[in-house]
């Protein structure tokens, strides 16, 4: 759908008398070195979960700006490499935000659940649905981001924000995205010196420049009934990948027992995967796979791989570490170990 420019002025949102804002900030420089771990996942890495590169010293520092811009929230993150991760159960149990995102430096790399990946690098501006299960992997990285409830985008548009299938959206195609990101680097560099009057009027400039960008990019703004097509079969689809992995440990998880859970037949439920990378078992067996990994990669040198596999869905031993081995390019025993940097690499 091409927006008209009478459609996108209609998203920008007014300045509001009176809005403040402040900013505060944290960093590991400021703990023991002892304490630096615990502290910088709790308040660093809330909304997802967070494990740092073991091979470099972890450091990290965020400023971050709210109280203004509708709910919005500036944050200016610099850190050491780091791998991420959210499930299904954390995003219901998480507010639903909308990111727009400015690598500074650094390299970005996120893989959904359907195993679609997408790679950021240093300069780009992207769109990141803070709603959909993903891993991600970034490098040493400067981020600004400027997170929007998702309720107060689809008011703002009259529809879904998302791309559909996309947990990234790369924007530096975008007229509006050199300005954009110009605004996120001076509130990085000098939103700490604002007084709050002066940062809310700057806060409110991003939201509505923010909001105009999204609007008028053409991979994101679409007719309501294309969207609604999508959304009733996606929908259905992430419902499918949310019960594969509350039920992945189960053995016994079958076609027919997701396709009862959906009140859909076998046959509807393989056309639902019609579109994806893989198909229903094979999704399946991605999940488990990619939940061993982690419980390997976290577990002690003690750990029983077997006990580990069995605990992931896999009642056979010989065959997961054979398709472990095909999916990682390593080892079960490997990943125990922590020599897992040539096949993280690879991936």
């Amino acid at each position: 759908m091409t927006t008209t420019s009478r459609d996108a002025h209609a998203v920008m949102p007014k300045p509001r008398a009176g809005t403040e804002a402040t900013f505060r900030s944290f960093s590991t420089s400021d703990l023991a070195e002892s304490d630096r771990l615990d502290f910088w996942m709790a308040n660093a890495y809330r909304s997802v979960e967070a494990r740092p590169d073991p091979d470099v010293a972890l450091y990290g520092s965020v400023a971050s700006c709210e109280g203004a811009g509708a709910g919005a929230q500036f944050i200016h993150c610099t850190s050491s490499a780091v791998r991420t991760w959210l499930t299904p159960q954390r995003v219901r149990s998480t507010d639903e935000h909308i990111a727009i995102c400015l690598l500074d430096r650094g390299e970005y790399r996120v893989e959904q659940q359907d195993g679609m990946r997408t790679v950021v690098r240093a300069g780009e501006l992207f769109m990141f649905d803070c709603g959909q299960p993903m891993s991600s992997d970034w490098t040493e990285s400067s981020t600004c981001y400027l997170r929007l409830p998702r309720e107060t985008v689809r008011q703002a548009l009259g529809h879904d924000p998302a791309n559909p299938g996309r947990i990234a959206t790369l924007l530096t195609a975008s007229s509006l995205a050199p300005f954009v990101s110009m605004q996120l680097r001076m509130l990085a560099a000098h939103g700490p010196r604002l007084d709050r009057a002066a940062l809310g009027v700057v806060m409110e400039s991003t939201v509505g420049m923010a909001l105009q960008l999204i609007a008028t990019h053409p991979d994101i703004a679409r007719a309501d009934a294309g969207n609604a097509r999508w959304r009733s079969g996606k929908l259905q689809l992430q419902a499918a990948y949310r019960f594969m992995e509350q039920h992945a440990h189960e053995h016994d998880l079958t076609p027919d027992r997701i396709a009862a859970f959906l009140h859909c037949s076998r046959a509807q439920l393989y056309r639902l995967f019609e579109g994806e990378p893989l198909r229903v078992m094979a999704a399946l067996r991605e999940i488990r796979l990619r939940r061993s990994r982690e419980y390997l990669e976290r577990a002690g040198q003690s750990a029983h791989i077997g006990a580990i596999a069995h605990a992931c869905g896999f009642a056979d031993p010989s065959a997961f570490g054979k398709l472990f081995r095909e999916r990682f390019g390593m080892t079960p025993r490997q990943a125990l170990a922590g020599d897992i940097g040539p096949a993280r690499l690879a991936e």
